[in-house]
């Protein structure tokens, strides 16, 4: 999504907030496996918690 935004043009945006489009790629592509890890358990404890879905694996599947 970020990627879409600055190839659409809007990189002038985050250089009038001081920040460097590519660099903010390349970051965020960095944290993406811990990212996706946070979100996996945070529907897990969702599911268990609020939903009381019982299930083992989680939706990550590990």
């Amino acid at each position: 999504m970020l990627q879409a935004w600055c190839d659409g043009g809007d990189e002038g945006i985050a250089a009038a907030l001081g920040a460097d489009p590519e660099a903010l790629v390349k970051e965020v592509r960095a944290a993406l496996p811990e990212a996706r890890a946070r979100a996996y358990a945070l529907v897990d404890a969702f599911l268990k918690r609020v939903a009381g879905c019982a299930h083992d694996g989680g939706v990550s599947g590990a």
